[in-house]
């Protein structure tokens, strides 16, 4: 479907990207794994599994033989990469022995970020950004994401906490709208929200 394909053009799009970088990146799959069930998902139909303590050694072991310059960059994605935490934690920690520096963006629906994970984030990073969808405000936003572990009357107030958590430890953001070109109007009203929440966080 469209929606599948233009998931997959900016998956491509992330990696052409990090190939123009003069700083060596890695995007890592934590898992496949996710609490939402988004309609246009690119990932619908795939196994939901998640990356284990064995395979994470292999990781830091791949990115040790591999990639040596000490600054490196890592795309957290998923699945929701967060349900995962441990790992990216693991990984983190032992990257961090073998002196590497280390930049990251989090490709996450924002959900289940706590100010732990912030704070270990910002210990343990040189920059740090976020990436979370925002598809659509209140009840149509509950509707598209379709939380397995948070109600639908919740769902939208949550994420909103979490973007301002971000944005209180003054930590780039990219809020990303996905919508149908028939829903163009809810699109703008999205965005007219952003920008109200991004002025009531600056004053």
């Amino acid at each position: 479907t469209e929606s599948h394909e233009d998931e997959l053009a900016i998956l491509d799009n992330m990696r052409l990207k990090e190939l123009e970088n003069p700083t060596q990146s890695i995007v890592i799959l934590s898992t496949r794994k996710c609490n939402a069930r988004c309609f246009y998902c690119f990932e619908d139909g795939i196994g939901r599994y998640s990356m284990t303590k064995e395979t994470a050694k292999q990781t830091v072991d791949f990115i040790k033989n591999f990639y040596d310059k000490k600054e490196l960059s890592i795309v957290w994605f998923g699945g929701e990469p967060l349900l995962n935490y441990p790992i990216i934690k693991y990984i983190t920690l032992e990257l961090k022995k073998l002196d590497y520096e280390i930049n990251t963006l989090i490709v996450t629906n924002g959900s289940l970020l706590t100010q732990e994970m912030l704070n270990f984030f910002v210990s343990n990073y040189k920059h740090i950004a976020f990436q979370i969808t925002l598809d659509g405000i209140d009840k149509e936003y509950s509707e598209v994401k379709q939380y397995i572990d948070i109600s639908p009357e919740d769902a939208f107030n949550r994420v909103i906490d979490k973007i301002k958590l971000v944005l209180n430890a003054n930590i780039p953001i990219q809020l990303r709208v996905n919508f149908l070109a028939s829903k163009i109007n809810e699109a703008k009203q999205t965005f007219e929200y952003i920008l109200g929440l991004l002025a009531d966080e600056d004053t």
